[in-house]
């Protein structure tokens, strides 16, 4: 146990406090549980209640899994002064796609730990779905480049495409 000091209306007194066993917990999940619509490009964070060892926040404490549970690859850090562990996916994330995300807790090792060594109580893991592709241009058509066939008896049969310069044949 340790001995603080402690200073009431001038008088100095000691103060005794006991080690701390209390597990760390996760406050905030972004995105947030079972969130839909999230950007294929964004990141993944978990804030922590408590200062937690930085080299117990890896990425094989703090996992990202796609829909058939294969991990994404990803980089972990962790932000000591907000407590918050970062993931940033390699690559996008594919549209319309539900993602899991796992914190490593409990008995098992390698395990999320505190400053005073206590694990996150137990494996923590959320959901969230990311949005769906965006919609095409106007311009664009709905899968791609079209081959506009015209004749110069016709000049109606034709329409160009927002470049001129993409036009690819006319007859």
């Amino acid at each position: 146990m340790a001995k603080l000091p402690v200073l009431l209306f001038g008088a100095m007194f000691l103060a005794s406090v006991g080690a701390d066993t209390r597990p760390p917990t996760v406050q905030l999940t972004s995105p947030l549980t079972n969130a839909r619509n999230v950007p294929v490009a964004g990141k993944v964070s978990a804030t922590f209640s408590e200062a937690l060892k930085r080299e117990t926040v890896t990425e094989s404490t703090v996992m990202l899994h796609d829909p058939s549970r294969t991990p994404v690859l990803a980089t972990v850090l962790y932000d000591f002064a907000r407590h918050t562990a970062l993931v940033t996916p390699d690559a996008p994330l594919a549209y319309s796609s539900t993602y899991s995300a796992r914190l490593s807790g409990g008995a098992r090792t390698p395990h999320i730990t505190d400053l005073a060594g206590n694990a996150l109580a137990q494996d923590f893991t959320w959901s969230f779905t990311t949005s769906p592709p965006p919609s095409p241009a106007p311009d664009d058509g709905p899968g791609g480049p079209v081959l506009v066939l015209s004749a110069a008896s016709n000049p109606f049969s034709r329409y160009p495409g927002r470049d001129p310069a993409r036009r690819r044949a006319s007859i």
